[in-house]
């Protein structure tokens, strides 16, 4: 229905953003020259857990913001307006 097109598109663009950062990430990760166990510890996570946010972690924002740091980026949340918001059905 019309109603769950806004929730869908905002599932999607939150899919798409979270795949960017991962991706981000990592590339930051390989360039500075740092094993995923020294990013790890830099930003209190296991080797694993870096592992997992690079590949396909559900998202945490705080270990992404965490594991940025690690690798010298910022990694910021934000909301946007996107047209009117879901009506209940006596509006």
């Amino acid at each position: 229905t019309n109603r769950d097109a806004p929730v869908r598109r905002a599932i999607r663009r939150a899919i798409e953003d979270e795949a960017r950062v991962r991706a981000d990430l990592a590339r930051a990760r390989r360039g500075a020259g740092l094993s995923r166990e020294v990013v790890g510890r830099a930003a209190s996570l296991s080797r694993s857990a870096v592992e997992r946010l690079e590949r396909d972690a559900t998202l945490d924002i705080q270990e992404f913001a965490a594991f940025g740091a690690a690798v010298g980026l910022d990694v910021r949340l934000r909301a946007y307006p996107a047209g009117d918001p879901i009506r209940d059905a006596g509006q």
